[in-house]
């Protein structure tokens, strides 16, 4: 009798031991998911945040070429009104000169 009980102890805990090793094999298998959901959404945030900075970087790009352009109409609408307002062919051909230095020393602005 005492033998059996052994053997069925035996057979028992053989067999809670194989349980506990396939629930611990189980749970491996799902942090290893877990790992590499994590790095790939690591990986997903990294590209997200240099996307940004990329259309931060055009948001940027935009309003200084808005700026610019706006200087330039400026420049533009009063180097015409010199033109326009000039009383004689030299103050016309001035006015004209003007534009053209302008043109080829924009810094000097």
């Amino acid at each position: 009798m005492l033998s059996k009980i052994k053997q069925y102890l035996g057979i028992f805990f053989g067999a809670l031991f194989a349980v506990l090793l396939a629930i611990v094999g189980i749970q491996r298998k799902q942090i290893t998911k877990q790992k590499e959901k994590v790095v790939e959404a690591k990986t997903e945030t990294k590209q997200a945040e240099k996307e940004t900075e990329i259309a931060e970087v055009k948001v940027e790009a935009v309003q200084e070429a808005a700026k610019t352009e706006k200087i330039i109409d400026k420049k533009k609408e009063t180097a015409v009104k010199k033109i326009q307002e000039a009383k004689d062919d030299e103050e016309t051909i001035e006015a004209i000169q003007d534009v053209v230095d302008n043109f080829n020393n924009p810094s000097s602005d």
